[in-house]
């Protein structure tokens, strides 16, 4: 009985604090698609800005700071080294702590880093950033979606995770359009901040 209700707490921590057994509405509104729907929201605007917008600043930064674009490539092997170490501690803060708070300092730490690539003047800025940036998506890019619908959605899990994963996708599809249009209006620095609100 004392493992089965450490498991249970467990479990309602990786859930955001909520009950799975109690919550569904007097309507019959059950609280996994509220769960559905905030994954989809962290992909179509979280990932799809912070992850899959990036390459499109490359040309304008390489050329106003003067840099190459091998340096600014470098950018990729510090996110990609933060999250190969990353995502063991995230897994661990996820189960240990209430899952809402992992993922709301995950969307920080991502927003944050993509606004503070509009105040750098030299492309050593950008490896910090992608330190943070690889911080948050050491939570939102791979274990949260399938940690969280998994708990939720016990058929369908395949349908939803789906659902859920193709958003980034969709969202990359728009947001990175429209990003080459905010560097031309507005400039790189503002286009950062742009990306940061949207995520």
């Amino acid at each position: 009985q004392i493992q089965t209700k450490r498991d249970s707490e467990s479990l309602n921590r990786e859930n955001g604090g909520v009950n799975m057994s109690t919550s569904t509405t007097k309507g019959g509104f059950h609280y996994c698609w509220v769960i559905l729907l905030s994954c989809c929201v962290i992909g179509f605007f979280t990932l799809a800005t912070v992850a899959n917008c990036m390459g499109t600043f490359m040309p304008t930064v390489v050329e106003e700071l003067g840099t190459t674009a091998t340096s600014f490539s470098l950018y990729y092997t510090f996110l990609n080294f933060t999250l190969m170490f990353g995502q063991p501690l995230a897994q661990v803060c996820m189960k240990k702590f209430d899952i809402r708070i992992c993922a709301s300092a995950a969307v920080t730490f991502s927003a944050g880093a993509v606004a503070l690539m509009s105040t750098y003047s030299s492309i050593t800025g950008w490896y910090f950033s992608a330190v943070l940036n690889g911080l948050g998506l050491s939570f939102t890019c791979y274990l949260l979606f399938p940690i969280v619908l998994g708990n939720w959605f016990k058929k369908n899990y395949g349908t939803v995770f789906g659902i859920a994963s193709c958003m980034s996708g969709l969202g990359g599809t728009l947001w990175t359009a429209n990003v080459g249009r905010w560097i031309g209006a507005y400039g790189y620095q503002k286009a950062y901040l742009i990306c940061a609100a949207i995520a």
